[in-house]
């Protein structure tokens, strides 16, 4: 069997050589007590297919597909932990921005705007607000799905909607990345805290060797963590991601 892997969330174009880095540092762990992981990662644009793939090794997705699909065959490995402020190990939140130029400066003032979304099957860019809104599809005047979060950032930069929800890691990334965006966004609000994004594995018999190469190359002295962010490794059990099943419109 060919294995895969793909940690497709944050593969920013300026942060793929450290992912890649980060990768190889995990299969060299991985190759060292004879498993046959690949060097090199799988790509492309459908990730649902691949996150359902038998021969997935490792792989990161969100909370959304794990909870309400993934689950059903994959096995949770654990999750990075990210140093967020405000945020438990291996947790996360979202930070719904707009404009600095916006005079509106609570949520309850955008109850008239436009919204932009990277897609209804993310936890960071949509649930999270639907929950804390009770429906943004009923709150907000108009909603505009973008494909991604940086296309999100800069649909509100751009005028082209007036706020977006953005998780805390990519916002860290962007505004380090993309002084532009520093200087034209502020943030509106924050989302409750929630697990982070799950590394999945989809056979029971590599979440072992998986889980151990996987925190023992976030324990090394890596450049490629330095630039990630990634501050160590953690594991989030099964049940606190599907405690929030029961906000999901489309949960059976």
């Amino acid at each position: 069997m060919t294995m895969i892997a793909c940690l497709p969330m944050y593969d920013r174009p300026e942060l793929r050589e450290a992912t890649d880095a980060l990768w190889y540092a995990i299969a060299k762990k991985l190759l060292e007590i004879g498993i046959d992981a690949p060097t090199v990662l799988t790509r492309g644009d459908d990730y649902p297919t691949l996150w359902q793939q038998p021969d997935l090794l490792l792989g990161m997705t969100c909370g959304k597909p794990y909870r309400t699909t993934l689950f059903h065959d994959a096995h949770l490995i654990g999750n990075f932990d990210y140093g967020l402020p405000d945020c438990s190990p291996g947790h996360y939140q979202s930070h719904i921005v707009a404009r600095r130029e916006d005079p509106r400066e609570t949520l309850d003032e955008f109850v008239t705007a436009s919204f932009a979304f990277n897609e209804r099957n993310s936890e960071s860019g949509f649930c999270c607000v639907d929950r804390l809104l009770g429906g943004a599809d009923v709150f907000f005047a108009q909603m505009c799905q973008s494909g991604s979060h940086q296309s999100s950032l800069m649909m509100v930069a751009d005028k082209s909607a007036d706020c977006a929800a953005i998780d805390a890691v990519t916002w860290r990334y962007a505004m380090q990345s993309h002084s532009d965006l520093a200087a034209t966004l502020k943030i509106v609000k924050s989302t409750a805290p929630v697990p982070g994004l799950p590394l999945i594995t989809n056979k029971a018999e590599w979440v072992a060797p998986v889980r151990s190469s996987v925190k023992a190359a976030v324990s090394q002295d890596l450049a490629a963590l330095g630039r990630l962010q990634i501050r160590g490794f953690v594991t989030i059990g099964h049940d606190k991601f599907m405690s929030l099943r029961q906000y999901d419109h489309d949960a059976g």
